[in-house]
């Protein structure tokens, strides 16, 4: 996620269950961990991700 500084191997910080609004999360998918951009959208309920790297 080289557009907010974060580059292979940095070491992420987090507060399981913290959810304050659109921003940068960790994400569980199975057993990995992603970290990603997240935008919510409570009107049509969805969810959606992106990464900052090209």
């Amino acid at each position: 996620m080289t557009g907010i500084q974060l580059f292979d191997g940095d070491i992420v910080v987090f507060i399981p269950g913290e959810i304050h609004g659109d921003g940068i999360y960790v994400i569980r998918i199975m057993d990995d961990l992603y970290v990603k951009r997240v935008e919510f959208d409570p009107i049509n309920r969805k969810i959606r991700t992106m990464h900052d790297n090209p």
